[in-house]
């Protein structure tokens, strides 16, 4: 059971946000929301996750495979890497990561499915 200071907060707060304390919608027009509420804190944005697809994987994982053999080129690890093996290295770090990117999305996909009812 809640406070009497409890529930006077949150009344307050629900009459900050124009709402009614039970959810209910009283039949008037509401301001569209604002990007920061009252309380300094951010609106929170649900972002649209797609199906998970290979094309998508491939791509991310090209992206992380570019860094990779970029920082076997530029960072020194123990000794440089030659272009050829910096490029075998990368290789298959791109190989290793389709198949991990493309079960990360699969996963946030099913979240996202999940939590939309």
């Amino acid at each position: 059971m809640a406070t009497k200071k409890q529930q006077r907060r949150r009344y307050q707060r629900a009459k900050e946000h124009q709402r009614s304390t039970h959810g209910e919608f009283d039949g008037e027009e509401r301001p569209a929301p604002d990007r920061k509420s009252s309380n300094g804190r951010g609106v929170r944005r649900v972002q649209e996750v797609g199906p998970p697809s290979l094309m998508r994987a491939a791509r991310r994982a090209a992206m992380f495979a570019i860094v990779i053999f970029i920082m076997f080129q530029v960072l020194p690890f123990g000794k440089k890497l030659t272009p050829q093996a910096a490029a075998v290295e990368a290789a298959a770090f791109f190989l290793w990561l389709i198949p991990l990117q493309y079960l990360i999305d699969r996963f946030k996909y099913n979240r996202w499915l999940k939590s939309r009812g």
